[in-house]
């Protein structure tokens, strides 16, 4: 019997197919350019980007944005923990304070 994670992880997969088929129908000049377009930058690399558009620099500045940066991924949900949360919500009888239900449920 398939759980509804299978079932996510393959139309995930489809999806993807369906992407990496359109991008190779591109011709390479169109290909290169929508690769560097999803180019992620390292944390690194934001942070020095963010240091430099100070007209004057103390050099904490970068290690601000890391240290920001890493407050807000730990208040974040990865999608596995929103899905863990959608199944714990559809297993509750009612839906009719919501609110109150997150608040339970959240990140501590």
């Amino acid at each position: 019997m398939k759980s509804k994670n299978d079932s996510y992880i393959k139309e995930q997969k489809e999806l993807r197919k369906k992407l990496m088929n359109l991008i190779a129908e591109l011709d390479k000049k169109e290909q290169l350019t929508l690769q560097k377009s999803f180019k992620q930058e390292t944390l690194e690399e934001a942070a020095e980007k963010y240091e430099n558009s100070f007209k004057e620099s103390d050099g904490t500045e970068s290690v601000d944005f890391i240290e920001g940066a890493k407050w807000q991924a730990e208040r974040m949900y990865s999608e596995e923990e929103v899905l863990q949360l959608l199944l714990r919500l559809q297993q509750t009888e009612s839906y009719d304070n919501l609110y109150d239900w997150f608040e339970q449920n959240k990140k501590k």
